[in-house]
């Protein structure tokens, strides 16, 4: 288990909707982004969904 926090700062002209948090790894000394695989299956774009978040309007 890897536990690294980020905090996601939003500008007052960000749009209210649905966003998705997409979640990658990558090899530090390449650059590159690693391959990510699930249910055996390789994912395109290596990357995974972690969830999605709604963002409302503050009026």
């Amino acid at each position: 288990m890897v536990v690294d926090e980020y905090e996601l700062i939003l500008t007052d002209d960000t749009a209210p909707g649905e966003y998705q948090i997409e979640v990658g790894l990558y090899d530090w000394a390449l650059g590159e982004r690693l391959a990510v695989s699930e249910g055996g299956q390789w994912v395109p774009e290596n990357r995974v969904i972690w969830g999605t978040v709604h963002l409302h309007s503050r009026a």
